[in-house]
């Protein structure tokens, strides 16, 4: 029985792109850092605050990090950013909750949130670790359902990153 003649440089550049994924994929990070936002509400009921918590973890347990940078996006046409509470505060440079919008005019808008340590040593606490509660008014005409949706602008040196959006009913007939 003959052996079939394969040579791989004959299948060109989308075995090598494959392949260089491949090997690449995942197995450059040490790990991922987690971003969650989490609430004890079962809904958002109009009018009133939505206490949004953001919750850091590591997937591989290492609280000695460099640190991150991330955003909560939401829209400014169901929810009013009204402010914070339990600000993490940890870390060489910290950014505290900032209001931003996405572009000139938009109708979604995004709060920034950083930490920086240049010793590695961030955020040196357990894990998980809650960093803020965000603050949120419910407009009053929304109905449907609400999302704020985490961003990791920049994870930590060696690490992928992993986002977990909250999505919530509207409370019907408030």
């Amino acid at each position: 029985m003959k052996k079939p003649n394969f040579n791989l440089a004959s299948l060109g550049i989308p075995v090598l792109a494959t392949a260089l994924m491949l090997v690449f994929s995942g197995a450059a990070f040490a790990g991922d850092i987690v971003v969650s936002l989490k609430t004890n509400a079962v809904e958002a009921v109009p009018g009133q605050t939505l206490e949004v918590q953001v919750v850091y973890d590591a997937t591989d347990g290492n609280n000695q990090l460099t640190g991150a940078a991330l955003k909560v996006h939401f829209s400014q046409e169901e929810l009013i950013f009204e402010g914070y509470d339990n600000f993490f505060v940890g870390g060489d440079v910290v950014v505290q909750p900032t209001l931003g919008n996405s572009e000139e005019g938009a109708k979604t808008g995004y709060i920034s949130l950083g930490w920086v340590s240049i010793a590695k040593s961030w955020p040196g606490t357990e894990l998980p670790k809650d960093l803020a509660v965000l603050k949120f008014r419910v407009k009053e005409t929304k109905e449907g359902e609400v999302e704020l949706t985490p961003e990791v602008v920049k994870a930590a040196e060696g690490y992928g990153s992993i986002a977990n959006k909250l999505v919530l009913p509207v409370a019907k007939g408030q």
